[in-house]
């Protein structure tokens, strides 16, 4: 059972590498900007891979929604060029998934250093006084 954990976890590992070159090298669509893979998870029987990604030039008129659907809409292509790639019996089905944890820390680091300044100045108003 571990031996087979441990391989799930390299092809996992292989498809977030492929991908991540492919995504960068071969994929010529100025829509997508920039954007990594932060995981790549693979199903127990490989046929099914969860790629959650982040776009990193996203802007607030511009939606995720909208650069998943240009991902999606070159699924086939990008699948193709893993099969060349990735000597499996089966390549994994690809779906798309935005990561929104690089948002949601730089929110939470930006409300921790918003809190500290603001305790900074009250803590000097109180030493002034």
């Amino acid at each position: 059972m571990l031996k087979e954990y441990n391989r799930i976890q390299r092809i996992s590992q292989q498809l977030k590498k492929e991908l991540a070159i492919i995504l960068q090298r071969e994929i010529s669509d100025s829509y997508l900007g920039i954007m990594t893979i932060s995981k790549v998870e693979v199903s127990r029987n490989l046929a099914h891979a969860k790629v959650f990604v982040t776009f990193l030039d996203i802007n607030n008129e511009q939606r995720p929604e909208n650069f998943l659907s240009t991902l999606e809409s070159h699924k086939v292509h990008i699948r193709m060029m893993l099969a060349k790639r990735i000597r499996l019996r089966l390549i994994p089905e690809i779906r798309f998934i935005y990561d929104d944890t690089l948002l949601k820390s730089t929110r939470t680091s930006n409300m921790i250093d918003k809190a500290v300044n603001e305790d900074k100045r009250k803590q000097h108003k109180i030493k002034n006084m």
